[in-house]
Parts: C-alpha cells; structure tokens; sequence
C-alpha cells in the first residue's frame, strides 16, 4: 500500500533516531581507552617550540598513556600564552618550558545527553555526519575559552527573564536564544508524538523539520525570518548541492535532513513545502511542546527557534550575547591559540566505532 506522505515522513524520522540511538550505543560500550594530551608554554615570551623539542613532549606523553594502559593519544601543541606587544624579544625554549595536559575523554549521562542533542540537531545522514555535528559547536566552545570576560558575563547573567505578571503568557517579548539542549529536546517531543500517529499529529512532524531548517539556516549564517522558511517551495530544495535556497542566499543541510525533505515531497513536485504548516499552528505546536518542560509563561516562540542554539545547558541568553558569541566565533575561526576539539573528538570517535 503506497505511504502517505505524513508515513513517509515518519518512518525516515524514526530511522534517524535509531542511527543515533545505536552509533552512540556503540560509543559509549566501547572499550577503546584513547587519551589526549595538550602542550603550552608555561610563561609569556616564549619561542614556539622547536621540532625537536615537540618530539621530546609527544615523548613524555608517549610514556605517560602507555604506562597508563591507554590504546592510542592524540598530542596537539596550545600557545594559549601570546605576546602582550608587538616587539616583545622571545626568548629560547628547552622542553621543561612547556606543560602537557593530560586527558581520558570519556562518556558520562551529560555527556551521552550532548553527544544526542547535538548529533539530532544537525541531523545525520550517516555515521560519519554523527561524527561531523562537533563542526557545529565546537567553534562555540572554542570562543567562549577563549574569551575569559564573555564566559564570565555569560555565567553571571545566562538567562533573560520576561516581564510576567501572575505567571502569565507573554505574547510580546524580545527574542532570546536557547541551548542546543532545549531545542533538541522540542525537536525529540515532536518526533515521538508525530511518530504514534503520523496523521493524526501531522502538525508536529512539520513543525520538526521547520525548527531543522531554521537551525542549518542559522548555522549558514543566514538570519531567516519565519515566513520566508513556511513559504518556502520544493523547488527551493537542491538535493544535488546540499542546499536550500532562500532567494539568492543558500542554506547548507546534512545528507540526514535532505532524506527527510526527500521523504516528505516524494513524487509531488512544485508545491509549497509545508502542507498544513502556518504561523499560526506553528506558534501552538511550539508553545505546547514547550511548555512541558519550560512551564507555561516560560513556552517557546518560532522566532526563538530561528537563532543559532548556544552550547551552555538549560541558559536563554538574550540576543544581543548571542552576537557577541558569533562575533568571538569568527575571532576564534583563525586563532593561533585554538585547539582543533572537533577534530580531536572526531578521530578519537571513529577509533571508538573500530573496537
């Protein structure tokens, strides 16, 4: 019997889920013990290190993790220490100059509950893409290190409080920017309950891949408003580029979420996106989602899901940190001092999937 496109939608949905559920089932039973170790200067002033000395140091933590059992290490050398000026006179180095770091990143519930958020947010397609979702975060992660006072005001003043009075509802406030937390849990509610009943709560499987396409908008750069995502067409989908057109200006998806889409067009061709979908039914599902665990004067709006997610659990920040976070982010992008975290995450997760 030929799907509709609401079952089509589910079962592609539901696929997913399970893709993520069993990579980081295998993640987290592995018995692959890989460490990490991070070398940086221990004063100001100082030469980067010679090629000889950065062997000495991959020596030393050489040593360490095979004293410790580990089966593999990843090294990566940090000056997080710079210059204070432009003629400052570095000075000659010897390996006692330099600190290593030694690390055993290792799964933890908060930790598997990240790992899950973020690898449903960004939406694989594959194992490698669940591999990939760092790309997404790790800049975040990186810029808030490397901002000592950004960090600070982001821990003192995390959440923006409405204006409620008795605990109501209030439609009008400014917009504020939620934890990649949050929104996948929305995301995880919408799904299940679409899932049950694929006609029945048809609204929630739509306003799943709204809040997707909003989020890799966002993670393109783009600030998008609410209508121009609900107008969009299936002729806005490039399947062949990874791309979602929105006028002249591109969002870039995941092979996980063109398989979505793919399941939800099917044949139907040159057509709105979203069947049943408007800003209307869209603010209900939204609110109703998330108010179950947001309390009801604490509820979520569209235009909330429309900016980049942040990476500080249970936070709303207001919007104007957040674009003081995206400014650091394109700061951070070229650092000399950044260490590659998704990198190193990455290959010590594909080791992981090999055991």
């Amino acid at each position: 019997m030929k799907r509709t496109p609401a079952e089509r939608l589910a079962r592609t949905m539901a696929a997913v889920l399970t893709r993520i559920h069993k990579y980081h089932k295998k993640i987290t039973e592995s018995t692959f013990q890989s460490g990490l170790c991070i070398a940086s200067p221990k004063e100001l002033g100082l030469k980067t290190p010679t090629h000889e000395t950065l062997q000495q140091l991959q020596d030393q933590a050489s040593a360490f993790f095979t004293a410790n059992k580990a089966d593999g290490f990843y090294f990566r050398y940090c000056p997080s220490l710079p210059f204070t000026c432009e003629d400052a006179n570095p000075t000659s180095s010897t390996v006692d100059d330099y600190q290593l770091i030694f690390q055993f990143p290792s799964t933890n519930a908060k930790t598997e509950g990240e790992l899950f958020a973020r690898a449903l947010l960004y939406c694989p397609g594959n194992d490698e893409e669940i591999g990939d979702c760092q790309i997404w975060f790790s800049p975040q992660e990186e810029a808030i290190r490397l901002a000592p006072l950004l960090h600070q005001s982001l821990k003192e003043k995390p959440v923006l409080v409405p204006k409620v009075e008795k605990k109501r509802y209030l439609a009008k406030r400014p917009t504020f920017c939620i934890s990649d937390i949050e929104c996948a849990q929305i995301l995880y509610l919408l799904i299940h309950q679409f899932c049950t009943s694929p006609k029945k709560f048809q609204i929630n499987g739509e306003t799943a891949l709204f809040i997707w396409i909003a989020q890799h908008a966002a993670f393109s750069s783009l600030n998008i408003k609410e209508k121009k995502i609900l107008n969009l067409s299936t002729n806005d989908i490039d399947f062949e580029e990874l791309v979602i057109r929105f006028g002249e200006r591109e969002a870039y998806i995941t092979d996980g979420l063109a398989a979505l889409i793919a399941a939800w067009i099917g044949e139907d061709k040159n057509r709105p996106l979203f069947r049943k979908l408007n800003a209307d039914n869209l603010e209900d599902a939204v609110g109703r989602i998330s108010s179950k665990f947001l309390g009801a004067s604490w509820k979520l709006q569209p235009k909330d899901l429309l900016i980049k997610v942040h990476v500080i659990p249970g936070a709303r920040i207001p919007l104007e940190m957040r674009e003081q976070l995206n400014a650091q982010e394109v700061l951070t992008k070229n650092s000399p001092y950044k260490v590659h975290i998704s990198k190193i995450r990455k290959e010590i997760l594909k080791a992981c999937m090999k055991k």
